[in-house]
């Protein structure tokens, strides 16, 4: 595997055509992504609402202080609250989940995704050392383009430990395997996640930025009070008891930002950090995590809509937070978050070891295509979610538009050979793209 391993990448040549000056615009950019996703999902994206973001709106124009704010972050942003041009974002804030959803479906039921049954709280732990950090655990817990480039700017990411530990526990009539899952899931994500998360960060946005790691774990008195300070305030008293997701939908409040500052000093490695209370603060994350649906938005929805994100009003709890949803395209039915760790391929890419199966899968299959849809192509999709803060990425998924859409093949007939430089252009396109992705693995940190 080694040999296949370090595949050649640098030796395929760019086609020609891709000299041309790189994307520059985001709504370019935005229709290149529509082209991959397809017009209607991607209109669809635009005008979905996001509940916790009421005053959310897509981006219609070139901003010149939008661009400022996010950096390189403006190329996956959807939607944005308007007033995330007129604060002074001093902080960013993030999350970091345990598991992923396609596992914790059967976990709950008291099996592995794998069909095993569950008999201890050390066999939970054991899977999630097994089973790795997924990449869209990664590339979804903050947007590391997000927040601005300077490098002054703090970022704080939770790791929801004493939640995950809660919930399983709970869920499988166990309260007595709290104390040790939660132990257990904490020095997981300090012996393997808070790196990942670093690297990911410095790669994409090409700064060191200062990230201070905290726990749920740690925050005693002053989780269950912010929790509190929030229930007190929904207009619903069933709300209170009846949503299990709660102690997450704070961290979308300003309730959130207000216990931060409560705590007033952070620390890492190598420095320490006074929250000061004129802080604001961006949440950057995909769009999905805006999202409130059924019971939630029943009992929520009313909150946001009275109190949206950054809007002035001195009673707003919500008035010195900003929120960014961004995409996160995939092949259409092919949504890998849904589905347990050992049938995704690309989970088995960057876990265990097996980073090399997918790259070298796909450039296997690549190089023998007969025939290739460049906008339904695994490798463009993956590309769209991973290297879009990379202008060369980008003008590679711009050339791979510009192919014919309904597909590049050999025909024996007299266009030939005009199809055979378009499928060779397609394929250079992709191994190109794939070698970016697979360095990119190697810096973030998968082995």
């Amino acid at each position: 595997m080694a040999k296949d391993f370090d595949l050649p990448f640098e030796k395929f040549d760019l086609p020609e055509a891709l000299r041309t000056p790189e994307v520059k615009d985001v709504l370019g950019w935005q229709k290149i992504i529509s082209y991959y996703v397809g017009s209607e999902q991607f209109n669809k994206w635009q005008k979905e609402p996001f509940e916790m973001a009421p005053n959310a709106r897509p981006v219609i124009a070139s901003d010149n202080k939008f661009s400022r704010l996010l950096g390189v972050g403006m190329w996956q942003v959807n939607k944005f609250t308007p007033t995330l041009n007129e604060l002074t974002t001093t902080i960013g804030l993030g999350g970091w989940c345990t598991f992923s959803e396609g596992d914790t479906q059967s976990i709950y039921e008291g099996k592995f995704p794998d069909g095993r049954t569950i008999s201890s709280a050390r066999e939970i732990i054991d899977f999630l050392y097994q089973s790795g950090n997924r990449w869209e655990q990664v590339v979804r817990s903050i947007s590391p383009l997000g927040i601005s480039q300077n490098e002054a700017v703090p970022t704080f990411i939770v790791i929801e430990d004493s939640l995950w530990a809660e919930r399983i526990s709970t869920r499988l009539g166990k309260p007595e395997w709290k104390d040790e899952l939660q132990n257990g899931f904490k020095a997981h994500a300090q012996e393997t996640s808070e790196q990942l998360i670093i690297n990911w960060l410095a790669q994409t946005s090409g700064t060191k930025r200062k990230i201070f790691f905290f726990y749920t774990s740690d925050l005693g008195e002053y989780f269950t009070d912010a929790l509190e300070e929030f229930k007190s305030a929904l207009p619903y008293r069933e709300s209170r008891e009846i949503l299990d997701n709660m102690p997450v939908i704070l961290m979308y409040t300003g309730y959130w930002l207000k216990m931060l500052k409560r705590i007033g000093l952070f620390r890492n490695s190598g420095e320490i950090y006074r929250m000061p209370e004129s802080a604001n603060a961006l949440i950057a994350e995909v769009d999905s995590h805006f999202r409130l649906r059924g019971k939630e938005n029943d009992y929520l929805g009313s909150f946001f809509w009275q109190n949206p994100p950054g809007a002035k009003d001195k009673d707003n709890p919500n008035r010195k937070i900003s929120m960014a949803g961004y995409f996160q395209p995939r092949i259409p039915n092919e949504n890998k978050k849904l589905l347990p760790a050992y049938t995704v391929p690309y989970w088995q890419t960057v876990n265990a070891g097996n980073r090399a199966q997918w790259i070298v899968g796909m450039t296997r299959s690549v190089v023998s295509a007969e025939k290739i849809y460049p906008y339904a192509n695994p490798v463009a999709m993956e590309a769209i979610s991973s290297l879009c803060w990379d202008p060369e990425a980008r003008s590679l998924l711009e050339y791979l538009t510009l192919l014919p859409k309904d597909g590049l093949e050999v025909k024996q007939n007299s266009a030939r050979a005009v199809e055979g430089m378009y499928l060779r252009d397609a394929k250079l396109t992709l191994l190109k793209l794939l070698g970016k992705l697979n360095d990119l693995y190697k810096t973030v940190g998968y082995k």
